[in-house]
Formats: C-alpha cells, structure tokens, sequence
C-alpha cells in the first residue's frame, strides 16, 4: 500500500512540477527541487470501521537567492501549485481510499541565511486497509 501510494504522489508531483524543478531524487539535486516522504500512519476508527490516516510530506528545498526577487514570486507559485493540485484529489485506480488527499498545511521547516530553505507541504489522505486495492 505505501508503495502504490507513493508511486501515485510522486507521479502526480512530476506532473505538476514546471520545467524548472526537479524532483529530488539524487544525493544533491539542483534546486528548487521536490521530494514526497511518508511522515505517518496513524490508526483511526471511523464508526466500525478501521482505518489509517497516512501523512505524506513533500518537501519543497530551494536556495536562498530563490526567495529574492522575481524568483520569490517562483517559488510561492510552485507552492501555490502543489495545493491546488494535491488539495481534494483522487488518485486513479485506488479503491479503499476515504475520500482524497488534502492538504493539512504548508510550513517553512528549515531557513538558512545563505543555504538552503525548505518547505513543507504536509497531506493526509485516510485509507481502509481491509479494503485497499490498486486495480
């Protein structure tokens, strides 16, 4: 399940993402760059039914002359374009999902003055496991 569910963040995160970001897969990627990370998994009871309400991070790093000028207004666009993207949405295919993501917040988690700053835009989606299926 967290696999089919990260496959599905992550391909929805590239395909959001300007030709400008990169998706944050290597040891040092170039910046602004973007990564999804499970954060939690937490279990609920909803009426008789139990579920689990999965927190997924995405971290959002980017270089401190990106929040400078023109590129400040870059940068708040990519974050303004990962909640509209992520807010309310459904991935394909899945079946046992309790209704689709959402996004809890966004927070700045790290500042540097002359490194980098990273974004956290942290989504919750709640999943039936009993039920869960990727058709």
């Amino acid at each position: 399940m967290y696999q089919e569910l990260y496959e599905a963040v992550a391909d929805r995160l590239n395909a959001l993402l300007p030709a400008n970001v990169a998706p944050a897969l290597g040891a040092d990627p170039p910046l602004p760059a973007c990564q999804p990370y499970l954060a939690g998994d937490r279990g609920i009871k909803v009426n008789t039914t139990r579920a689990r309400e999965l927190t997924w991070v995405i971290k959002v790093s980017v270089g401190h002359s990106d929040l400078e000028g023109a590129a400040q207004g870059e940068i708040m666009a990519l974050l303004d374009t990962i909640r509209d993207g992520f807010d309310n949405w459904q991935p394909d295919g899945h079946l046992g999902l309790q209704g689709p993501f959402r996004v809890k917040e966004i927070r700045i988690e790290d500042f540097q003055d002359h490194g980098n700053t990273v974004y956290l835009v942290i989504l919750t989606v709640r999943v039936i496991p009993a039920v869960y299926e990727k058709i």
